[in-house]
């Protein structure tokens, strides 16, 4: 199964997850079917809106259940860790228009 398909699979545990860890926003923006640095297999790439008291180790957690529900290594970054020009472009795609 490729990665768009997995997505896919999994797209409700994905929103049950966000829910319940109060995320306000999320988009994939990226994923790397041929990752050789993990044996998974694949790479996805998540921006994430968190709450703003979610603390570190809400976003660890997580972390932890997307990749427990993918089984694929599992990247979050918020708009804030984002450097400004990368985080423009990334915004204004993930924003439907």
């Amino acid at each position: 199964m490729d990665l768009n398909e997995l997505l896919e699979e999994s797209r409700g545990g994905i929103l049950s997850l966000a829910r319940r860890f109060g995320i306000t926003g999320m988009d994939i923006i990226g994923s790397d079917d041929g990752c050789e640095v993990f044996d998974e297999g694949g790479v996805f790439e998540f921006l994430v809106e968190f709450a703003p008291d979610a603390s570190f180790s809400t976003r660890e957690e997580f972390q932890r259940e997307l990749l427990g529900l993918l089984g694929r290594y599992v990247e979050l970054a918020s708009a804030e860790d984002l450097d400004g020009h990368i985080r423009r472009i990334i915004i204004k795609e993930s924003v439907p228009e």
